[in-house]
């Protein structure tokens, strides 16, 4: 039997990031998989770009296990990062 990931469990969560700035947003967050985050530049504001992000997940060592636990980050954190960026 092979071990399947967390994040298997959660492919019904999705969040919806949309863009109008005229550039790439781009982020990575190291670390996490899926980790790599892109909105196309947006050339009508009148038709945003979309981004549809699922669940990811992470390692976590506790110090009592040999083996790493996977934490699951659900999708409304990874948007509401996605939104903080695109204020900068």
């Amino acid at each position: 039997m092979t071990e399947s990931s967390m994040i298997d469990q959660f492919k019904h969560d999705k969040s919806t990031v949309f863009s109008i700035v005229p550039y790439l947003v781009s982020q990575f967050m190291p670390g996490l998989y899926p980790g790599r985050f892109e909105i196309p530049a947006c050339l009508d504001d009148s038709h945003p770009q979309k981004l549809t992000v699922g669940a990811s997940e992470h390692m976590m060592y506790v110090a009592d296990q040999k083996k790493p636990t996977r934490i699951v980050t659900p999708s409304f954190i990874i948007a509401q990062v996605r939104k903080g960026m695109q204020r900068d």
